[in-house]
This record gives structure tokens, C-alpha cells and sequence, in this order.
């Protein structure tokens, strides 16, 4: 490769190393940097399938039916003489149906905090 053809990326490294002060500048002072998009560091989301495959993924969190179902299966299963996960699955599902908003909250307010737990623990990432 000639000389004059690698002043091209020479000029790109020192572009480069420039943003790289500049978001650091900005990340030391405000503590986040808006990047050449326009978008806050701390805005952006994590596309967490992009991650290196030996990171520790947080658990995804449950919703208030499946927190209803967990409480409650030993229960159904002591009624129930065969049981079969599918079947007792959609039985449970109507019982949640069925019961009052006030008994539901319960279980929506156990997962909204299992949501926050999720959530706190993406953002570590």
C-alpha cells in the first residue's frame, strides 16, 4: 500500500481519537455522552442476543398469571388425579380469569417488581 493511500485512514484514526476524547470529556463531565447520532449514551438500549456468549444473562422476569400458577399448582395438583401440564395449565389460567381485581393485584404487583428486578439488572449490564 503506497503512502498517500494510507493517509486515508490515517486521517480516520485521528477522527476517531478525537470522538473518543470528546465522548470521554463529555461522559467525565455529564455522565453520559451524545454520540454522532444524536443519542444519549444512557439511552440506548441493549439488544441483549448481541452479547458475548459467556455473559451472565439476567433472568427474564415472569408475568402475574405464571406467578398465580406457581403459587398455586401443588394445590391443584392434590386435586386433580392426572395430572397433565397442558390441561391443569388452562384450568389455572381461568381460575386467574375469575378472580377479582383487588386478588389479582397481588400477583401484578409481584411481578411488576420482578420486572424492575429485570430491568436493574439489564441496565448493570
Amino acid at each position: 500500500m503506497t503512502d498517500d493511500a494510507k493517509q486515508q485512514y490515517f486521517k480516520m484514526v485521528e477522527a476517531d481519537k478525537e470522538r473518543f476524547n470528546n465522548e470521554t470529556e463529555q461522559l467525565n463531565r455529564l455522565g453520559y455522552f451524545v454520540n454522532k447520532d444524536g443519542v444519549k449514551s444512557n439511552e440506548t438500549k441493549i439488544d441483549i442476543n448481541k452479547l458475548p456468549m459467556d455473559t451472565v444473562k439476567p433472568k427474564k422476569p415472569i408475568n402475574s398469571l405464571f406467578i398465580y400458577i406457581r403459587d398455586h399448582v401443588d394445590e391443584y395438583r392434590a386435586k386433580v388425579e392426572k395430572f397433565v401440564l397442558t390441561e391443569s395449565t388452562k384450568a389455572m389460567s381461568a381460575q386467574f380469569g375469575a378472580l377479582s381485581e383487588k386478588e389479582k393485584s397481588k400477583y401484578t404487583k409481584i411481578a411488576q417488581a420482578d420486572k424492575a428486578r429485570y430491568q436493574k439488572e439489564l441496565d448493570q449490564l
